[in-house]
């Protein structure tokens, strides 16, 4: 999150929505110094929390005084389609916290880790753990039991308008070419096998700095990222019914957002 107290405005950074570029543009006017970033820290209460996306109704309690300024100063929040949202949390969750690239998995792989983790967050509470965050509802960040707080939201397609709508309140241009945290896949599939035989060998005989420097090669010639491409084990119907359920008011705000922000 970036608050910023001399020009009166918040950026909700919702998991997954390119909020990581956004909040490198808008560091300079922000007036808390990264202070959310890359925080997961305990809490007495509810143990480790991931400070960088808090829902607002557990921000509400967590930092009150924070809270407030969600609530009375402007604030603006980048939205993503649910689908593609859900596929780039599942591969930023499996190479956290599995140690393996979705670009690395085969079809059986996937729907097995895709079947655990669904079952998992059925049934989450109101405290997510920050290995689950990326996962959490948009509809979270953009309002409480209290009503909704966040008016300014843009659809990920129209990160150009929130950057103009930014630059307005800061009196200075705004601009992002970045997208981090992007899905990366595998150009051709028929490969995953014997490169993934080749890395392995590779990286037992070559040191690390040298492996590091092949690897980044290799991935701009072999990967390509996903964007808004749905891989067909997210497209089977178990997948797109627990998604249709789980995140179906995100699916609602989503809409909203493409109407008030079209296209140019």
């Amino acid at each position: 999150m970036i608050i910023s107290d001399k020009h009166r405005f918040v950026f909700v950074h919702i998991p997954k929505c390119a909020g990581s570029s956004i909040r490198k543009v808008l560091a300079p006017y922000d007036d808390y110094q990264g202070w959310f970033d890359g925080r997961v820290d305990p809490h007495p209460k509810y143990g480790r929390l991931d400070f960088v996306h808090l829902p607002l109704e557990l921000l509400k309690e967590v930092l009150p005084k924070e809270y407030e300024k969600v609530t009375t100063y402007d604030a603006y929040a980048l939205v993503r389609a649910p689908r593609q949202r859900f596929q780039s949390a599942f591969a930023q969750y499996v190479k956290m916290y599995r140690g393996i690239e979705i670009a690395q998995m085969d079809s059986a792989r996937m729907e097995s880790e895709i079947a655990s983790l669904t079952e998992t967050l059925k049934a989450v509470g109101k405290v997510i753990p920050p290995e689950l965050i990326h996962f959490s509802r948009q509809a979270s960040f953009l309002g409480d039991d209290s009503g909704e707080h966040v008016s300014n939201v843009f659809p990920l397609e129209r990160i150009d308008h929130l950057l103009q709508a930014l630059s307005t309140k800061v009196g200075a241009p705004l601009n992002s070419e970045m997208r981090e945290n992007q899905t990366q896949v595998m150009r051709f599939s028929a490969l995953r096998g014997p490169v993934l035989q080749a890395r392995r060998l590779v990286k037992a005989v070559m040191p690390k700095a040298a492996f590091d420097t092949l690897r980044s090669a290799g991935r701009s010639v072999l990967m390509r990222p996903v964007q808004d491409e749905i891989l067909p084990v997210f497209r089977t119907q178990s997948v797109v019914d627990f998604v249709d359920e789980h995140y179906a008011l995100d699916f609602d705000i989503y809409a909203k957002a493409q109407r008030e922000h079209p296209a140019a």
